[in-house]
C-alpha cells in the first residue's frame, strides 16, 4: 500500500513538472502569437488545464529564467503579443508589404537585372510595395486620441420632462401599461416593433 502511494506521488510530481515545461511553452506561443487556442495546442494542453492555472493562487512556473506566478506571466505574456501586434501594424502602415502585380489574374513577369541594372535573360514575377493607410489611422487614433479619434457631440433642444412616480403606487394595470409603453418605446428607438 505504502509502495502504491509512493507511486502515486513520483507520478503527480512528474506529471506537475511536465505541466510547468508545457506552461512555459505556452507562455512562449502566446507571447508570441496573441492566440490562447494556438498556444495551448502548442504546449500541448488544453484550455482546461490553462484556466486551471491561471485560477490558482501562486502557482509558480519558470519563465524567461525567473520563477513567476502564472497569472502575472500570462498578463505580460499578452502585452508582449499587442507590442508585437502594434510593431507588425506600423511596418505594414509605414515601409508596406510586397504583393504582386496582376493582369487578368496571372503575375506580370519581368525581366531580372543583375547587380549593375543588366537583364540576366531570366523573368521575375513584377511586385509593388503595398502600404496601409487604414492601418496608420488606427495606430494614430489609438495614439492620440484627443487628437486622432472620431469626436461626436449631441445636442439637446427643447426640454426633458421627468416625473418620477413609484411603480408600487400603481395598479397591476396601471403597471402593465407602463411596461407596455416601454417597451413600445424601446422598439421604436431601434426602429422595430409597430410604431
Amino acid at each position: 500500500m505504502k509502495e502504491k502511494t509512493e507511486n502515486q506521488l513520483a507520478w503527480r510530481r512528474k506529471q506537475s513538472e511536465k505541466l510547468k515545461k508545457n506552461m512555459e511553452i505556452f507562455l512562449n506561443i502566446y507571447a508570441e502569437l496573441g492566440n490562447i487556442s494556438q498556444a495551448c495546442k502548442a504546449a500541448n494542453i488544453c484550455r482546461a488545464s490553462y484556466h486551471h492555472c491561471l485560477k490558482k493562487e501562486s502557482y509558480i512556473v519558470t519563465w524567461r529564467g525567473e520563477e513567476v506566478e502564472f497569472a502575472q506571466a500570462v498578463k505580460d505574456a499578452y502585452e508582449e503579443a499587442i507590442d508585437g501586434m502594434e510593431a507588425e501594424a506600423l511596418r505594414r502602415a509605414t515601409v508596406g508589404t510586397q504583393e504582386l502585380v496582376l493582369h487578368q489574374g496571372k503575375p506580370v513577369m519581368v525581366p531580372q537585372l543583375d547587380a549593375e541594372g543588366k537583364p540576366t535573360g531570366e523573368t521575375v514575377a513584377l511586385t509593388r510595395t503595398k502600404v496601409s493607410d487604414l492601418l496608420l489611422i488606427f495606430l494614430l487614433k489609438g495614439a492620440r486620441p484627443k487628437k486622432y479619434a472620431d469626436h461626436r457631440t449631441v445636442e439637446q433642444t427643447g426640454s426633458i420632462e421627468h416625473v418620477h412616480r413609484d411603480i408600487r403606487d400603481l395598479t397591476p394595470e396601471q403597471q402593465h401599461g407602463r411596461m407596455n409603453e416601454y417597451v413600445r418605446n424601446y422598439q421604436r428607438m431601434l426602429g422595430i416593433g409597430n410604431n
